[in-house]
């Protein structure tokens, strides 16, 4: 019995299997007829148009505009967010502690390298140094009296040599407090304008705590962050399109600096823009879109992006505006294209057309290959 009943699952598997090959066979089947009988409808109901349009001279042709194919220079860019940089831009700190006397400078104000920007109290260490200063001056009689003597033979090595130790070290130590007192002196590093005072007269100043910010916009910067997959299409004086949207201002530069160097947290490396020439009107941390020519055809074709169309299976192409014996009547032709990148509306056509042609641009959604239109000025 169990033979029996394996024998029959068996034989009931294989029906399935078979009606259902026979739907699949089937259904094919019907698809392609249909198909086929679509393709030859089109075809008739192309011809008949064709055949009212010279009969019918009162229908009206479909208007469409048109736009030329020419060849130009096509450049594609990488857009990233940079930021404005200097490397003059410092908080300005006290060497030492003590008690600010006053301030030399105004927010605003151009100072020069150098300049006396802010005093500390140094009165303890005056006193010191003015102490020292007699010091010195009692030991250099000693130590030069000692020399005369031992010249002569007179006295002992020990005492002369203990006197120009004692000379020497209080000179040292005197130039130790004339530098702690030129500390107490706050002077700019280099040429800039003071951006902002934090500190004032009276308060306590400490190393710690910023005085005030100094700047300087004569060797400002941009810096952005590449993804990797870039490190061998940019070079250093590769073009550069700047955008600054909050202050509505276009530049054009070039990469002056690569780094060497990818981050391992996300992959990306560094670029350097050279911005000098716009100081006046950048600030440190102001974006700006970068856009970065990766890409250059100096003969290309490029036509809006709107006016390419897909086929069914996939294939792009375009439809051209073909005259005929009238000025404003014409055929489409329908072209297939073959494209490159993409950027600002525009593509690149690689393969497909001459750089010469007129193609469709309004009414292209509703037009078909060979069917004759008119023109519309």
């Amino acid at each position: 019995m169990k033979k029996i009943a394996a024998i029959l699952l068996l034989s009931t598997a294989i029906a399935c299997n078979q009606a259902a090959d026979t739907d699949l066979v089937r259904l094919t089947k019907d698809k392609d007829s249909l198909t086929s009988l679509k393709d030859d409808i089109n075809s008739k109901l192309q011809d008949i148009e064709e055949k009212l349009a010279k009969l019918d001279t009162t229908r009206k042709l479909s208007l469409v505009t048109t736009l030329p194919a020419t060849k130009d220079t096509f450049n594609h860019f990488v857009s990233v967010l940079g930021e404005v940089k200097t490397d003059q831009n410092i908080l300005l700190y006290p060497e030492l502690s003590g008690l600010i006397r006053s301030i030399e400078v105004s927010v605003g104000q151009n100072v020069q390298k150098g300049q006396v920007l802010a005093r500390l109290d140094s009165e303890v260490l005056q006193n010191s140094i003015n102490e020292i200063k007699v010091q010195t001056e009692l030991a250099k009689t000693v130590y030069d009296k000692r020399a005369k003597l031992w010249e002569q033979k007179i006295g002992s090595e020990i005492e002369f040599l203990q006197s120009k130790s004692n000379y020497e070290g209080l000179i040292s130590r005197l130039a130790s407090l004339e530098s702690q007192q030129a500390m107490s002196v706050v002077r700019a590093p280099f040429s800039g304008t003071i951006d902002e005072i934090s500190a004032k007269v009276g308060e306590m100043a400490m190393p710690q705590i910023p005085l005030m910010r100094i700047l300087s916009l004569d060797k400002v910067y941009l810096e952005a962050d590449i993804p990797e997959s870039y490190l061998s299409t940019l070079k250093k004086g590769t073009a550069v399109e700047v955008e600054f949207a909050q202050i509505g201002v276009k530049r054009s530069s070039s990469i002056s600096q690569v780094s060497n160097f990818i981050k391992a947290e996300n992959r990306t490396f560094r670029i350097r823009i050279d911005m000098s020439a716009s100081k006046d009107v950048l600030k440190p941390n102001l974006m700006a879109n970068i856009h970065i020519v990766d890409y250059t055809n100096p003969a290309a074709i490029s036509i809006p992006n709107h006016v390419i169309q897909q086929s069914p299976d996939g294939r792009s192409f375009v439809y051209i505006f073909e005259t005929s014996a009238a000025a404003s009547e014409g055929i489409v032709n329908k072209k297939y294209v073959e494209i490159g990148y993409s950027f600002d509306g525009r593509t690149e056509v690689t393969m497909g057309l001459e750089g010469n042609e007129l193609i469709i641009d309004k009414g292209a959604r509703s037009v078909t290959d060979k069917q004759k239109v008119q023109h519309s000025i």
